[in-house]
């Protein structure tokens, strides 16, 4: 495996390190974008180093829940992304069939969510359960599992 830069991803505004990474294209439009730009709130470059891995180890973790939803998963991958998401957000992931028996206060509270959130599209998805559980059948089933 080759080396990695020390300051990969850091860049330092006075003696202020911040995150800074490019969204990679195939989300850009999904997380709404270009950059990612996140103060580390040090000065100190170990510890940038410490806080930089956090925040990108979290980023790629959302940016894979982004491609999971896209078009060409198959569909039990894209359900398991909305639930991943959902919880992710805050929220028990729940069908629309279960969420038109909710209360109203939940409901109004994952529709604020999904209005804040970097990609309203996934996050109307995963908070509104649109997404359904994919039936599988037997052949399907074993290569699953």
């Amino acid at each position: 495996m080759g080396s990695r830069r020390r300051d990969r991803y850091i860049k330092w505004r006075g003696r202020i390190a911040h995150y800074y990474r490019r969204t990679p294209r195939d989300v850009q439009c999904v997380d709404g974008r270009r950059f990612v730009e996140k103060s580390l709130e040090t000065d100190d470059p170990r510890l940038a180093e410490v806080r930089r891995d956090a925040i990108n180890a979290a980023q790629e973790d959302l940016w894979g829940r982004y491609r999971a939803m896209g078009k060409t998963v198959p569909a039990l991958k894209r359900h398991e992304a909305a639930v991943k998401t959902a919880t992710a957000l805050g929220f028990p992931y729940r069908t629309m069939a279960d969420l038109l028996g909710a209360p109203d206060a939940d409901l109004l509270k994952r529709l604020e969510a999904v209005a804040t959130a970097p990609s309203e599209e996934v996050a109307a998805d995963a908070l509104l359960g649109t997404v359904e559980r994919p039936e599988l059948d037997m052949g399907e089933a074993l290569e699953v599992f």
